[in-house]
């Protein structure tokens, strides 16, 4: 694999600064192995592996472990999610991820309409269209797929998530421009689709004016994610169903076939033979 950046390129160098610093004795085998981990940690957020890109998340430090040498050594396990033919090559969002996509449109849309907005007027509406179309073509840099809590989930600068990772473990988060093109086009689907140019920026301009203003606005919505619950209806409500495990899962049971219908037997009834009386 290849590394751009402060990556693989740089370790001699990299090495020879740390031996250099080092001097003689004992203390050789313990700036080696730090030289190693620092390594690999300038390297990891870097490397590329195909269309996909990996980022290494911040874990606030490694986990150090003694291996069967005696040696102490550095270890940093990384999470990596599982993905699926459609969250690689399909052109539109997987279903399991359309609630988090909608929360990540309201961020952007939000965020970018707030960066154009005048305080002394309302916007044009050429000039909110021209914010709508710039927003949903370039606004979704830096969104992938990582794995959070065992789940594969929508990740990205409008998605702030807590940070749930254990010391000496790391999370990849798995990139590519096909996360920004699906995100794209939702963007453009809920504005110009399911909501409309002028009530988009209603929403946001309601808001905002009334923040403006001084005036209570925490029961408005604005561009926020419960457009996505509740007019939009793509976010379910309430806590997720239990998942059923694989054991409990039982086989469905055979239906049984109607039994055929038993034809009734035939018995040859022959009649009775009269007696014949003797004559008399």
């Amino acid at each position: 694999f290849g590394s751009s950046g402060t990556g693989l390129h740089r370790a001699p160098a990299l090495l020879a600064a740390c031996w250099q610093a080092s001097g003689m004795g004992a203390g050789r085998r313990q700036l080696k192995n730090r030289a190693a981990a620092l390594l690999l940690a300038t390297a990891l957020p870097s490397v590329a592996l195909g269309k996909e890109s990996k980022a290494v998340q911040d874990t606030g430090g490694w986990e150090e472990k003694t291996d069967e040498n005696g040696r102490v050594v550095q270890q940093l396990k990384i999470e990596a999610p599982a993905m699926t033919e459609e969250d690689q090559y399909g052109y539109v969002m997987p279903e399991r991820y359309r609630c988090d996509a909608c929360k990540a449109v309201m961020f952007h849309l939000s965020h970018g309409l707030q960066q154009k907005q005048p305080k002394s007027r309302r916007l044009k509406q050429w000039e909110y269209t021209d914010a709508f179309d710039d927003i949903c073509k370039t606004g979704f840099e830096g969104y992938g797929i990582k794995l959070i809590d065992g789940e594969n989930a929508l990740s990205g600068p409008g998605l702030p998530r807590e940070d749930t990772l254990q010391p000496g473990m790391g999370a990849i988060q798995m990139s590519s421009e096909n996360w920004s093109k699906r995100l794209g086009e939702i963007c453009r689907k809920i504005v110009y689709e399911q909501l409309g140019e002028e009530e988009t920026y209603e929403y946001f301009y309601k808001k905002f004016s009334a923040e403006a203003s001084g005036k209570d606005a925490s029961t408005m919505s604005g561009l926020s994610e419960s457009l996505c619950r509740n007019e939009l209806r793509q976010c379910t409500a309430g806590p997720k169903p239990p998942k059923v495990k694989a054991e409990e899962v039982k086989p469905a049971k055979k239906k049984k076939e109607p039994k055929s219908e038993k034809k009734p037997k035939t018995v040859d009834v022959q009649p009775e033979k009269k007696e014949k009386k003797p004559k008399t």
